[in-house]
């Protein structure tokens, strides 16, 4: 966030003026963090809980509103700004090799009948021959 330094640190500065300064650092790190500029970096679980156990705290509605707001605001902009052209993902999963549903040409695979280019064609059935069984 910015806090460490000498400018919150050095006792020859007024406390106000440190407080002030203080408050504009964690201002400007939140501001970054909602412009997705910045990271969030969590509090230690121990230092978030000395924090609530020496200093009086409050949860305001209306600055949760705010943010529930400020984060609409944003991802409505990000969903526009994303490209929309005629593609569309195609429902369900990836196709699988070597399995093919019944009436769905396979792509690249000849028209049924056709045979491709230097295959033979299959000798013809004489009655002498037996039937194949299936």
């Amino acid at each position: 966030m910015g806090l460490q330094g000498g400018d919150l640190t050095d006792s020859s500065i007024a406390l106000g003026e440190r407080e002030k300064v203080a408050g504009f650092k964690v201002e400007t790190y939140l501001d970054k963090l909602v412009q997705g500029k910045g990271r969030l970096r969590p509090l230690p679980a121990a230092l978030a809980t000395l924090l609530r156990e020496r200093f009086p705290y409050r949860i305001h509605d209306a600055g949760l509103n705010r943010a529930v707001e400020i984060a609409t605001e944003a991802k409505a902009k990000a969903d526009s700004a994303a490209p929309k052209g005629p593609m569309r993902q195609a429902p369900g999963g990836p196709p699988v090799p070597g399995l093919q549903r019944p009436g769905v040409p396979v792509p690249g695979a000849p028209a049924p009948g056709v045979q491709p280019p230097g295959a033979q064609a299959p000798a013809p059935r004489t009655p002498a021959q037996p039937k194949e069984r299936q």
